[in-house]
């Protein structure tokens, strides 16, 4: 067995249990056209799973680095988030009168609070 295909078998979910992983293992010695088990020899809704899982990996490391590394795009989040909450003290928690000041729609304005949490301190 290539370390690949162990590795492939390790990042998919497994919905089922132990024995449904069992049971693929088997299969797949059984229909393996070579003496070792490769990549290439996990069925193609299984790799999509996992292809899609590692994207997600991925994602969420990108995610956690642009976050930790003070990235623009954290920074502008942080000065919105800032903006906002400087704005409803100043209207008094009057989402209206803050959503017209910040040039936002009411709708537009609580979007923006749920993205950053603010809702639910709100109510």
């Amino acid at each position: 067995m290539q370390p690949e295909f162990f590795t492939c078998l390790q990042n998919y979910d497994w919905p089922g249990n132990i024995r449904e992983l069992k049971n693929y293992v088997r299969r797949a010695v059984l229909f393996c056209r070579t003496q070792e088990l490769t990549p290439n020899d996990i069925l193609p809704h299984m790799r999509g799973a996992i292809l899609r899982r590692e994207a997600r990996c991925w994602e969420t490391e990108q995610r956690s680095e642009a976050a930790s590394n003070d990235s623009l795009i954290y920074r502008v989040a942080a000065s919105e988030k800032t903006m906002i909450q400087e704005a409803l003290s100043q209207y008094g928690h009057n989402r209206t009168a803050t959503a017209k000041a910040l040039g936002l729609s009411r709708a537009g304005l609580y979007k923006k609070l749920r993205k950053y949490g603010l809702l639910d301190r709100l109510v």
